[in-house]
C-alpha cells in the first residue's frame, strides 16, 4: 500500500520533496510537485530507463516517507506509524550502542568482502542513504571496524553517506557487521519501514535471522 500526500497544497513539505533512483542513485530534490515529477520523468527518459505505469504514485510514496505526521497517509486512510526523521535522537544513540556492544562481545567479526560490497552497493542507491550526523557509537564502530578490516573499503565507499535514515546506523560501518549484531539495534517500527524498501538487504537479513528462531 502506497502513501499519498495530504498536506497543504501550496506549502513546501518539511525537507522538500525528494526521490532517489535505485537504478543509479540519482537524487531529485524539488520544492513543488510539478517540478518534482518533471525532473523524475526527464531522468527516466535521459537514461532510457523503463517507466512504470504508476511511476508518479511510486515517486509520491517515496517522498512521503520523509514527511512528519499530518503530511501523508496510506491509500486506505491509515496513518503511518513512523517516518524517516533527519534528526538524531538519544534513542538512536541507544540503538547504536546496543549494536556496538553486541558486536564487541561476539568477537568483532565482520562479513566477507563480497558481502560487504553487495550491501554497500545496495545502500548507495537507496533513498535512505543520507547525511545524518551525531551518533558517537557509530563513529566508534567505524574506527573499530577499520582496525579489524585493515583499512579495507567497499566498492561503493564514496557513494555511502553518513547514515541510514531509517536506523541511523553508519552506512560505512553496518555493511561489515554480521546480522546477529545489527538486529539488536532494530525496533519493530524500523522493521516496518525497512520492509517497505524492496531492495533492502538489512530487512531481508534480519527477517531471515528472526524467522530461524535466533
Amino acid at each position: 500500500m502506497l502513501l499519498r500526500y495530504t498536506g497543504p497544497p501550496y506549502e513546501v513539505p518539511p525537507n522538500g520533496i525528494n526521490y532517489r533512483f535505485v537504478e543509479d542513485g540519482f537524487r531529485v530534490h524539488a520544492s513543488d510537485w510539478v517540478t518534482f515529477y518533471e525532473e523524475i520523468l526527464r531522468h527516466y527518459r535521459d537514461n532510457d530507463y523503463s517507466i512504470p505505469e504508476n511511476w508518479k504514485e511510486l515517486a509520491m510514496d517515496q517522498a512521503c516517507r520523509f514527511f512528519p505526521p499530518g503530511w501523508a497517509m496510506y491509500e486506505d486512510g491509515a496513518v503511518p506509524r513512523g517516518f524517516i526523521d533527519l534528526r538524531f535522537s538519544l534513542e538512536d544513540l541507544m540503538h547504536g550502542t546496543r549494536v556496538m556492544v553486541d558486536w564487541t562481545l561476539k568477537g568483532r567479526n565482520v562479513v566477507s568482502q563480497e558481502e560487504a560490497d553487495q550491501r554497500a552497493e545496495t545502500c548507495s542507491r537507496c533513498f535512505a542513504n543520507l547525511d545524518i550526523t551525531g551518533c558517537v557509537s557509530c563513529y566508534n564502530l567505524v574506527g573499530m571496524i577499520m582496525d579489524v578490516t585493515g583499512q579495507r573499503q567497499t566498492n561503493a565507499e564514496a557513494a555511502l553517506k553518513s547514515s541510514c535514515g531509517v536506523c541511523k546506523c553508519s552506512a560505512k560501518a553496518q555493511v561489515w557487521v554480521p546480522v546477529e549484531s545489527l538486529e539488536k539495534g532494530v525496533t519493530e517500527e524500523m522493521m516496518e519501514q525497512f520492509e517497505r524498501i524492496p531492495w533492502c538487504w538489512k530487512a531481508s537479513a534480519i527477517r531471515e535471522y528472526r524467522l530461524n528462531g535466533q
